[in-house]
């Protein structure tokens, strides 16, 4: 099965990019503020956050447990820094 799906999308194979965005919303009383991470590298962009994530849990960082997103783990501030530290580009409005 997978060889049959992997040949019925090679035709298609040329759409598509290897561009990603994560974006982060904080909303607070009237405010919103905003920020992103883009950059080359789908993939890469992707699985960061769980990176992150398990880096402050291998540190013994105090973070928010459970099924949560990884900026209610480690919070908004620390993501948006941790991919522009992996050379993301990060931008705030």
């Amino acid at each position: 099965m997978a060889r049959l799906l992997w040949l019925s999308g090679k035709p298609l194979g040329w759409i598509g990019g290897s561009g990603g965005a994560i974006t982060c919303e904080l909303t607070y009383g009237e405010r919103v503020k905003r920020g992103s991470a883009s950059g080359e590298g789908a993939q890469k962009l992707a699985a960061w956050p769980a990176i992150l994530v398990a880096r402050a849990l291998c540190e013994g960082q105090d973070i928010k447990r459970g099924a949560v997103t990884a900026f209610e783990a480690i919070g908004t501030r620390k993501l948006l820094a941790g991919l522009q530290d992996a050379g993301f580009q990060v931008r705030l409005d």
